[in-house]
C-alpha cells in the first residue's frame, strides 16, 4: 500500500488512498492523470518567442544550436517518459474510453466557450446542450468518438487527436439540434462543408480517368512497373513523397531521352540541357510545355493535363501531417491514367474515395522479389556483433552519430548516415559510399528515411528501438512502418538476394517477430485540409480576427464524410501566428500558412519571420539579408522555401549558398 502511495505521490505531489487492487489502481492511475497529458506538451494559444526575432536585422547563423532551455522542450520529455499512447493492440477498451472521456474534459473549459462564442454559439445555447453530448458519446451515439473510431484516431494522431476531433464533433452534435437557431453559425458551417471535396476539381471530374494501383510490400517491383509506363507515355508526372525520390525520377527520365523538369519546395530545373523534345506537348491554353514533371506531392499542378501520373507511396494519405497532398492529387489530378504506388492496405479506402467519382480502380497486386526473414535473437546490445552491410535504424538525430561514434569506436567499420533532415544531395552521396565496396564505408545508421528512395546494399537491418517520438510521446512503430523499414534488406538486384531484420535489444524480439508476421489494418480514412480558396471566403467573416482563429474555427466547423479526416493545423496556426503583424494579403498569408516552417527550431522561425518582413514591405530580400553561410562543418541545417521570387531575387547566390551548405554537411558526416 505504502509503495502505491509513494507512486502517487510522485505524480501528484500529494498522497491519495485508494482501493488496493491492481485494477482498481490502474484504473485510477490512468483516469486520474491522462488528462493532463492527453493533449500533448503544448495547449492553448502559440506564445510569442521570449526574443522577437522580427526586430533584430542581423542575418542568421545557420547552425545554432537549439535552446535546450526551452520549457516546452522540458514538458515534452515529461511526456514522454509517460508513453502511454503507443498504438498498441492490447490496450483494452476501457483505457479507451478513459482517453476520450479525458478528451471530452475540453468542453468545459474556457476555451472551448470561446471558440463556441467565436462562430456564433452563444453560452447559454451550448452549456445548455453539454451533457447531453457528453452523456451520448459515452453511450456510443457519436458515431466520430465510438471506442472503434476513437482507438483509429489516436493510433493515427496520437494524443494531439482529442481537442479537435470533440469540437468538430460537437459542433456536429449543435447543427443537429439546432436547426432553426444559431443562423450566423449555420452560415459559416455551410462554407466549411467538404462533403463532396471531390467536386472541388471540375475538370478533373469531367475526365474518364483510369485508376490503376501496384500494390505489394517493399522490394516487390511495383514502383518500377508504373515508372515504366510514365517513360512510354507522351506526358506525363511523377508525384513524390521525398525531394530524393524526385530528383531521382528526374535523373532517370532526362537519362532515358524524356526531357523531364524537377519541381519541389526549394528546387526546380529544368530538363537536361542537349535532350531534343522528339513531341511538342502543349496546355489548355496551347502553350508548348516540358511532357514529363518529377514532383513533391505538395507541389502538384492539379492545372494541368497529363497521359500518365504516378503517386508514389500511395499510404500516406494517412499521415496527420501531410495526407492532404495524396488526397489533393488523387482527387485533382487531370490525366488519363492514375498509376497508385504503395502498400494493399490502402485499396479499400482508394475503392471508397472513387466511388463517389464513379471511377473504376483496377488492382494489381505484387509479391516480394528476394527472402526476408527475422532473425532468431538480436545482437544483445553489443556493437562488436555489427557486421558488413548492416543498417541500424535509429529515430534520433543524436543518436545515430551517437552509433556511428560507438559503432567506428568498437569495431573496424566506417558507417555512413542517412536521416531526413540532410539535404537530398548529401543522403544520395553518403548512399553512394555505403554501395561502393571500395569506398571503406561498410555501415549504414540512419533513421527511418531508408524506408522509402533509396537502393541501398543492406543485408540486415538493425532496429536499435521499436519506438518512434512523435512529437508529443513515445509510440511504437506500426506493423506497416516496421515492415517498410524492415523490408529495406535484402533488395533485389542491389547487394543481396536475402535479407535479416534484427533489433539491438533481446527484449524487443518477440515484438518484432509479431510485427513482421502480422498483416498491417485497412486504412479507414484519407488527410484533407480546409482549401484555400474557402479560408478566404471565410475569413471575410472575421475581418478583425486573428488569421490562426479562424483557421481553428474552420477545423472545428468543417464538415466531412467517413472517408476522410482534418489534418492537424497546429503547425500552420503556429505560423499565421508568427507573422499576424506583418502586413500581408490573404493570399500571401495562406500561401505562406502552408510553408513547412518547424516551430521547434528557431532559426527556421526567425528566417521565416525576416521572409515575411521583407515580403510585407515588398522589399528586395537577397540572401546575404537572411543568412551566414559558416566556415566549419555544421550540427543542424534548416531550409525554408522561397515562393515570392519578385521579392527573393538573389536566386543564383541561394543555388551557391546551397551547394555549400551541402559540402559542408557532406565533410560533418565523415
Amino acid at each position: 500500500m505504502l509503495s502505491r502511495n509513494i507512486a502517487l505521490k510522485g505524480l501528484t505531489g500529494r498522497y491519495i488512498p485508494i482501493n488496493t487492487s491492481k485494477t482498481c489502481f490502474r484504473q485510477f492511475h490512468v483516469n486520474s492523470f491522462l488528462c493532463r497529458i492527453a493533449k500533448g506538451p503544448y495547449k492553448g494559444k502559440n506564445k510569442k518567442n521570449e526574443t522577437d526575432t522580427t526586430k533584430s536585422t542581423n542575418p542568421i547563423s545557420f547552425f545554432e544550436e537549439p535552446n535546450s532551455k526551452n520549457p516546452r522542450n522540458r514538458e515534452r520529455k515529461f511526456v514522454s517518459r509517460a508513453g502511454l499512447f503507443s498504438p498498441e493492440t492490447d490496450i483494452s477498451d476501457d483505457i479507451i474510453a478513459i482517453k476520450r472521456n479525458s478528451a471530452l474534459r475540453f468542453l468545459f473549459s474556457k476555451e472551448c466557450e470561446k471558440r463556441c462564442n467565436f462562430v456564433g454559439v452563444p453560452t447559454s445555447f451550448f452549456t445548455k446542450h453539454i451533457r447531453d453530448f457528453v452523456f451520448k458519446s459515452k453511450n456510443e451515439k457519436i458515431p466520430r468518438l465510438s471506442i472503434k473510431s476513437y482507438r483509429i484516431a489516436l493510433d493515427r494522431d496520437g494524443s494531439d487527436v482529442g481537442e479537435s476531433l470533440v469540437m468538430n464533433s460537437f459542433f456536429e452534435y449543435l447543427a443537429t439540434v439546432s436547426q432553426n437557431e444559431l443562423p450566423r453559425f449555420h452560415k459559416l458551417r455551410s462554407i466549411c462543408d467538404l462533403r463532396n471535396i471531390h467536386n472541388f476539381f471540375p475538370n478533373a471530374r469531367k475526365l474518364n480517368r483510369k485508376i490503376i494501383m501496384h500494390v505489394g510490400p517493399t522490394n516487390s517491383g511495383k514502383t518500377y512497373q508504373a515508372l515504366k509506363r510514365l517513360q512510354e507515355a507522351k506526358s506525363g508526372i511523377y508525384c513524390s513523397p521525398l525531394r530524393l525520390l524526385a530528383h531521382e525520377v528526374y535523373t532517370r527520365m532526362n537519362d532515358s531521352g524524356k526531357p523531364c523538369e524537377l519541381i519541389t519546395g526549394e528546387d526546380r530545373r529544368p530538363p537536361t540541357a542537349g535532350i531534343m523534345f522528339k513531341d511538342e506537348v502543349t496546355d489548355s491554353s496551347g502553350t508548348a510545355v516540358i511532357p514529363m514533371v518529377s514532383s513533391t506531392i505538395e507541389m502538384v499542378n492539379v492545372l494541368r493535363s497529363f497521359e500518365v501520373a504516378v503517386i508514389d507511396e500511395i499510404q500516406m494519405l494517412q499521415d496527420t501531417q501531410r495526407g492532404f497532398g495524396w488526397t489533393t492529387a488523387l482527387l485533382g489530378l487531370q490525366a488519363s491514367e492514375i498509376h497508385l504506388c504503395g502498400e494493399e492496405t490502402a485499396v479499400p479506402i482508394i475503392k471508397k474515395i472513387f466511388s463517389k467519382t464513379n471511377e473504376d480502380v483496377e488492382v494489381n497486386v505484387y509479391e516480394r522479389l528476394s527472402k526476408l526473414t527475422v532473425a532468431d535473437s538480436s545482437i544483445k546490445e553489443n556493437w562488436k556483433k555489427v557486421k558488413e552491410g548492416d543498417c541500424i535504424v535509429s529515430f534520433s538525430r543524436k543518436g545515430i552519430f551517437e552509433i556511428k561514434n560507438q559503432i567506428e569506436k568498437k569495431t573496424n567499420h566506417k558507417c555512413a548516415v542517412i536521416y531526413g533532415g540532410l539535404p537530398p544531395e548529401n543522403r544520395s552521396k553518403q548512399a553512394e559510399i555505403f554501395n561502393d565496396p571500395t569506398s571503406g564505408y561498410n555501415v549504414l545508421v540512419a533513421s527511418d528515411a531508408v524506408g522509402m528512395g533509396l537502393n541501398l546494399k543492406i543485408k540486415r537491418i538493425i532496429f536499435e528501438s521499436l519506438k518512434k517520438f512523435d512529437g508529443h510521446s513515445f509510440r511504437s512503430l506500426s506493423v506497416s512502418q516496421t515492415k517498410q523499414i524492415g523490408g529495406r534488406a535484402g533488395r533485389y538486384n542491389v547487394g543481396y538476394d536475402m535479407g535479416v531484420v534484427t533489433t539491438f535489444k533481446e527484449s524487443e524480439m518477440p515484438k518484432l517477430k509479431s510485427m513482421m508476421s502480422a498483416v498491417p489494418d485497412h486504412i479507414s480514412a484519407a488527410g484533407i485540409l480546409p482549401p484555400t480558396e474557402l479560408l478566404e471566403r471565410i475569413s471575410y467573416s472575421f475581418p478583425n480576427e486573428p488569421l490562426s482563429s479562424v483557421a481553428t474555427a474552420f477545423s472545428d466547423l468543417a464538415s466531412y464524410t467517413d472517408e476522410y479526416f482534418m489534418c492537424d493545423i497546429k503547425g500552420q496556426r503556429f505560423t499565421l501566428d508568427l507573422i499576424a503583424h506583418e502586413n500581408l494579403s490573404l493570399r500571401q498569408f495562406y500561401t505562406f500558412m502552408y510553408a513547412p516552417v518547424s516551430h521547434r527550431d528557431e532559426t527556421c522561425v526567425q528566417m521565416a519571420s525576416r521572409f515575411a518582413k521583407f515580403l510585407a514591405s515588398n522589399t528586395e530580400c537577397r540572401v546575404c539579408n537572411v543568412m551566414n553561410i559558416p566556415t566549419a562543418s555544421p550540427k543542424t541545417k534548416t531550409e525554408l522555401l522561397f515562393h515570392f521570387s519578385n521579392v527573393f531575387t538573389d536566386t543564383e547566390k541561394a543555388i551557391e549558398c546551397k551547394n555549400a551548405l551541402e559540402d559542408l554537411i557532406q565533410k560533418g558526416l565523415k
